[in-house]
C-alpha cells in the first residue's frame, strides 16, 4: 500500500495484485474539500497486454459514488498527455516502466535492438562522472567508485570514456558497442553540461555504427534546465530517453521514450514490470507533464535560471574560495576552489544552518536544485544565505 499526497491536495491509496495474463488494480480515492466530507470510490481496472500495445478495458466495479464522480485512473488521458512528447521522441506508451527499472529497460532494449539488426554488438559506452542508478545494469554504467565497489563484480561489457572529449570517441566506439548512454547535463557528477559539439558527435557516430543513443534525462529533464528535455537545446534526438523522479511528481514513476525504429525490437513479453503504468503514478505523471510542458512555465524556468546563474557568478567574483559557477536552468552548482579553507560537506552543513538545503555533486561541487516553482524573491534569499555561509567558513579558515 502506498499513501501519497499530490500537489492538488488529493490523498490516494493504491494496492495492486498481479495475476498471470492481466493485472487487477484497485484504487481507493479520497477527495476532501472545505465544503464537503470525504467521499470515496472503488474501482477495478483490468490491463490486457496485446502484441505491441497496452489496452485498457474499463471494467469498473463501482460503489459509494459521490454525485459528481471523477475517475482518477483515466489511462486514456494519461496516455494522451504522454503522447505530447512525440514531437521530441516518438513514444511507445506501452513501454512505461517503474522508476527502478528505467535504465534496465533502456539498456535491455538497446541490446535487443542490436540483435534484431543482426549485430553481435553488446557493449555499452558510458562516461566518467556519470550516474545512472543503483540497480545492477545502471550501476555498472555509473562511474563513481564509491557506489560501485561494494557490489563488484558488476555487469560486464561496459566501457568508460571522458565526458565532453570528442577527440577520444573514435578510440572507444567500434562495432562492439550496442549503446551509448549519456546525461545531457551530468547532475551527480557536479552539474557539468555536455557541449553541443559532444552530443552531436555522439549522435553522428552512433548513427554511423548502428548503435543506440540513450539520453539520461532523469535529473536534467522534465523542465529542470528550461526545456522539457535538456537535449532540446542542442538539437540532438536520441533513440531512447529515460525519465523518472520529476515525472511522477513525488510518486515512483519512470518512463523509457523511444523512437518507432528503436521500439521494433522489443516484442511483447520481452520486458515487464510489476507496477508499470499503474493508475496512481500514471495520473500523477500526466498531471505533472501537463503543467511542466507549457511554454510559459518553461520560459519562466529559463528566466529564473538565468537570475540564479548570474547571482552565483557574482558570488564567485566576490569569494576566492569559489572557483566556478555552472549549470543550466534551475540545475546549478558552484565549484569550491582547491585552496579553499573548507570542503563541500562543510558548505552543505553551513548552508543548512542558515536554512538553505544544498546537495553535493562530483568531488568539489555543491548543487542548487530549487523547485521549478521557485520565486525570484526566494532565489535572492537563497543567494543571501549561501553567501553568509561562505563568508563564515572563509572567516573560520582565516582564524584557524
Amino acid at each position: 500500500m502506498v499513501l501519497a499526497k499530490s500537489s492538488a491536495g488529493q490523498e490516494m491509496v493504491s494496492a495492486a495484485l498481479n495475476l498471470k495474463a492481466y493485472t487487477l488494480m484497485a484504487l481507493l480515492y479520497f477527495e476532501q474539500s472545505k465544503q464537503r466530507k470525504h467521499r470515496s470510490k472503488l474501482m477495478l481496472a483490468r490491463l490486457v497486454l496485446t502484441e505491441g500495445k497496452k489496452v485498457l478495458k474499463k471494467d469498473f466495479v463501482k460503489g459509494n459514488f459521490c454525485k459528481d464522480p471523477k475517475s482518477p485512473t483515466d489511462f486514456d488521458r494519461a496516455v494522451a498527455q504522454m503522447r505530447n512528447l512525440e514531437g521530441l521522441v516518438e513514444l511507445r506508451h506501452d513501454r512505461l516502466v517503474e522508476a527502478m527499472q528505467r535504465f534496465e529497460a533502456a539498456l535491455k532494449c538497446a541490446r535487443a535492438r542490436a540483435r534484431a539488426r543482426g549485430s553481435n554488438a553488446r557493449d555499452v559506452l558510458a562516461f566518467r562522472g556519470g550516474f545512472h542508478g543503483r540497480t545492477a545494469f545502471a550501476l555498472s554504467a555509473t562511474w563513481t567508485p564509491a557506489y560501485r565497489e561494494p557490489f563488484e563484480p558488476l555487469m560486464p561489457g561496459v566501457r568508460f570514456a571522458d565526458f565532453n572529449r570528442v577527440d577520444q570517441l573514435d578510440a572507444v566506439l567500434d562495432e562492439g558497442v550496442a549503446a551509448v548512454i549519456v546525461e545531457p547535463v551530468q547532475g551527480e557528477g557536479g552539474v557539468i553540461p555536455a557541449t553541443r559539439e559532444f552530443l552531436q558527435a555522439l549522435r553522428a557516430r552512433t548513427a554511423a555504427l548502428g548503435a543506440a543513443l540513450v539520453h539520461d534525462e532523469v535529473q536534467c529533464g522534465m523542465g529542470r534546465c528550461g526545456r522539457l528535455l535538456a537535449s532540446e537545446d542542442h538539437g540532438v534526438r536520441a533513440d531512447y530517453v529515460v525519465l523518472s523522479k520529476a515525472l511522477g511528481g513525488g510518486l515512483p514513476l519512470g518512463a523509457v521514450l523511444m523512437t518507432a525504429e528503436a521500439a521494433q525490437a522489443l516484442q511483447s513479453g520481452m520486458h515487464g514490470c510489476t507496477f508499470g503504468g499503474g493508475p496512481v503514478a500514471a495520473t500523477a505523471g500526466a498531471y505533472v507533464l501537463e503543467r511542466v510542458r507549457k511554454p510559459g512555465f518553461l520560459a519562466r524556468v529559463r528566466r529564473l535560471g538565468r537570475a540564479l546563474g548570474a547571482g552565483l557568478e557574482r558570488l564567485v567574483a566576490r569569494h576566492a574560495s569559489l572557483a566556478e559557477a555552472r549549470g543550466a536552468g534551475l540545475l546549478r552548482a558552484v565549484e569550491i576552489a582547491a585552496e579553499a579553507p573548507y570542503d563541500p560537506p562543510a558548505l552543505v552543513a553551513a548552508a543548512r544552518a542558515h536554512g538553505l538545503l544544498l546537495a553535493r555533486g562530483g568531488e568539489r561541487a555543491v548543487r542548487l536544485l530549487p523547485p521549478l516553482t521557485v520565486t525570484k524573491e526566494e532565489i535572492a534569499l537563497a543567494l543571501e544565505r549561501l553567501e553568509r555561509a561562505i563568508a563564515e567558513l572563509e572567516a573560520g579558515g582565516e582564524q584557524g
